[in-house]
């Protein structure tokens, strides 16, 4: 893909060791199997990302992991409010974007769900400790701690009735201009 093509030319790619914008393109498949037929998912990767050089705690697994399961809460949110009210959200969507905002990375996971009730955004950006045996609010917990632990923040913001978006940045190594094209590819075409 052409969000790809200036790294690869540069540079042989290490599939052992993928730059984490790989990893989205490798991983469109399985996000929308963990939406199956709940809602469509898009992802989207800006072309600049072939520029940028990847803090070293940014893995491609952590982002992987980051964008699991923020699609999968997306899903479980959008397939509870399908199932109260059928007749309700005929077509969602899950969006899945990774590019530079100002001189941070920024990855986003945005859906037309019902929106996150306030007191689990709450809970997302400040995790308390689950009580043993836990089956519920794991994944906000592995994306707080993956997100936190490689330098990142995590921005909410709610929209009651039309979803929520959830966006992790972390800051950049270099200020190299070229990252800050604003292009950016599909990678469901």
């Amino acid at each position: 893909p052409a969000a790809l093509s200036a790294r690869q030319e540069s540079e042989p790619v290490d599939r052992a060791n993928p730059h984490p914008a790989e990893i989205l393109r490798d991983i469109a498949p399985v996000l929308q199997s963990i939406a199956s037929d709940i809602a469509t998912v898009k992802v989207t990767c800006a072309q600049s990302l072939a520029y940028v050089d990847f803090p070293p705690a940014i893995t491609a697994e952590a982002i992987e992991r980051i964008t699991v399961n923020l699609v999968r809460n997306a899903s479980e949110a959008i397939r509870k409010q399908r199932l109260a009210s059928p007749r309700i959200l005929p077509s969602s969507e899950i969006r899945v974007s990774f590019g530079v905002a100002g001189h941070r990375l920024q990855l986003t996971v945005e859906d037309t769900g019902p929106g996150m009730p306030p007191a689990v955004a709450a809970a997302f950006l400040h995790p308390s400790p689950l009580p043993f045996g836990a089956k519920r609010g794991l994944g906000h917990r592995i994306v707080h701690e993956l997100a936190t632990g490689s330098g990142g923040n995590i921005t909410i913001r709610v929209r009651p009735g039309n979803g929520t978006i959830v966006s992790v940045k972390w800051p950049l190594l270099d200020h190299d201009p070229r990252h800050l094209l604003s292009s950016s590819q599909s990678l469901n075409a």
